[in-house]
Parts: structure tokens; C-alpha cells; sequence
């Protein structure tokens, strides 16, 4: 039991941290597009996390 409940939390964890290095990558890549003065671009990037 105690093991199970170990790796649904460990599988929980990897979820979330993918999660977040996604939005990192789509921040970064809205930022380097606001760089650019390409805003409508960024935002459209934006609203997809």
C-alpha cells in the first residue's frame, strides 16, 4: 500500500513538472516574440497554457 501510494505521488510529481517545463518553454518563446514586437503573436501563444 505504502509503496503504491509512493509511486502514484511520484507520477503525480513528473505530471506536474512536465506541465510546468511546458509553460516555461511557451513563456520563454512569448517573451523572445515580444522581443520582436510581435504581439499579437505572443499573446496567441500566451492563451494556449
Amino acid at each position: 500500500m505504502k509503496g503504491t501510494l509512493s509511486m502514484k505521488r511520484i507520477e503525480e510529481i513528473k505530471r506536474l513538472q512536465a506541465e510546468m517545463d511546458h509553460r516555461q518553454q511557451v513563456e520563454d518563446e512569448a517573451v523572445r516574440l515580444i522581443s520582436e514586437c510581435r504581439f499579437e503573436e505572443a499573446i496567441k501563444i500566451l492563451e494556449t497554457i
